[in-house]
């Protein structure tokens, strides 16, 4: 099925990150805890973050929610756009 979108990848993925990034224990998909996650340095750590996004953006495509740390990822296909559910705070990423 893939993900459609028209802005630019690499914007997606920025945002995408910046609200991922703030997921209590979003580390957890990545088999870290937070002793882990805290020991990688700066660039690290956006690395890993840049690669988890990556990997959530794509799975989208085949599962349209994920559930990631305390939070879950929402393809809305039919509103082009990907939410992210918090604590019942919503961030909404716009795919067009």
């Amino acid at each position: 099925m893939g993900v459609k979108f028209a802005r630019e990848y690499d914007d997606i993925i920025s945002d995408l990150s910046k609200v991922i990034g703030g997921i209590p224990q979003f580390y957890d998909f990545l088999d870290m805890n937070e002793k882990d996650w805290l020991s990688l340095d700066e660039s690290e750590q956006k690395e890993c973050l840049k690669t988890l996004t990556d990997d959530v953006f794509f799975a989208l495509g085949s599962s349209s929610k994920i559930s990631l740390g305390q939070g879950t990822v929402i393809y809305d296909k039919q509103k082009h756009r990907i939410m992210i559910d918090v604590n019942n705070v919503i961030n909404m990423i716009s795919l067009i």
